[in-house]
């Protein structure tokens, strides 16, 4: 049979493992919402969600009318991102001297990845490279472009109107002078 004593210490340590863990968990939450962890937070995903409507609007403007949309580079997207987010950032509590840097995990394009995928097969205006865009979605340049060229290899050739002479992986882009 247990005794009183026994009963009593076996409380005793539920109650002290309890309040242990509610400690434990408490002093997590703390480290993890400290104001610039939560405006960090908060950064990262009006940023994600502001580019990723912005691949969305662009990829249905290509839609309708594939012949003339070209679009802008991702530094380019990002620059405009970051300067219409600053006032919206200000009413949520984000300091005025916050740096707006995508600092989550993986791309900031990780969640519209596919559409970003898409979105770099347009043919840009900007200055920036193809290559610089994938690495800093994230993707590997090397397997992109052997994809591309798998996917370029099946296509129906009968569909193209004129002889292009040239690198066949710059579809997108003009060739950058080796020099």
């Amino acid at each position: 049979m247990i005794s009183r004593k026994e009963i009593l210490f076996f409380i005793t340590f539920i109650i002290a493992g309890v309040v242990g863990a509610w400690m434990f968990v408490s002093h997590v939450q703390s480290i993890n919402n400290t104001p610039e962890k939560v405006a960090q937070r908060t950064v990262n995903q009006a940023l994600q969600q502001d580019i990723c409507k912005r691949i969305a609007r662009d990829l249905e403007s290509f839609k309708d009318s594939p012949a003339t949309f070209q679009r802008t580079s991702l530094r380019v997207v990002e620059l405009e991102t970051k300067q219409s987010q600053r006032r919206l950032l200000l009413s949520q509590g984000v300091p005025d001297d916050f740096p707006l840097e995508y600092r989550g995990d993986g791309s900031i394009v990780r969640s519209c990845l596919s559409d970003a995928k898409a979105w770099l097969d347009i043919p840009s205006a900007g200055s920036q490279s193809l290559e610089d865009e994938l690495a800093s979605i994230g993707l590997n340049v090397d397997r992109y472009s052997q994809n591309k060229k798998v996917d370029r290899l099946s296509s129906d050739f009968s569909k193209r109107v004129a002889l292009v002479i040239g690198n066949f992986d710059y579809k997108n882009r003009p060739l950058n002078d080796p020099r």
